[in-house]
């Protein structure tokens, strides 16, 4: 989520914002890589909600990149294949 403020990158990550996303986790077994998923998509609504409480205190910018930002990760959360393109097949092995 170093995307979301908008950190600095990692050198050693071969990307050029935080805000591209690259998952560089170790791998795990997949069945826990799925109970994340679940997770936060259960958590979902929450998370909205809170950014909803914050996004008043951002600029206009800040919200629209927060909001492209979380729901682009929702987006690969729910979806299968970016799921297992993005997060899944890129772990550390």
């Amino acid at each position: 989520m170093s995307g979301l403020v908008n950190a600095h990158v990692n050198p050693l990550i071969p990307i050029n914002s935080v805000t591209e996303r690259y998952y560089w986790g170790v791998c795990r077994d997949e069945s826990l890589f799925q109970n994340t998923r679940e997770y936060y998509l259960s958590i979902e609504n929450n998370i909205w909600e809170a950014y909803g409480k914050l996004s008043p205190s951002l600029s206009p910018n800040e919200q629209e990149n927060t909001k492209k930002f979380l729901t682009a990760y929702f987006d690969i959360l729910k979806d299968d294949r970016k799921f297992r393109d993005n997060i899944f097949s890129n772990c550390r092995k």
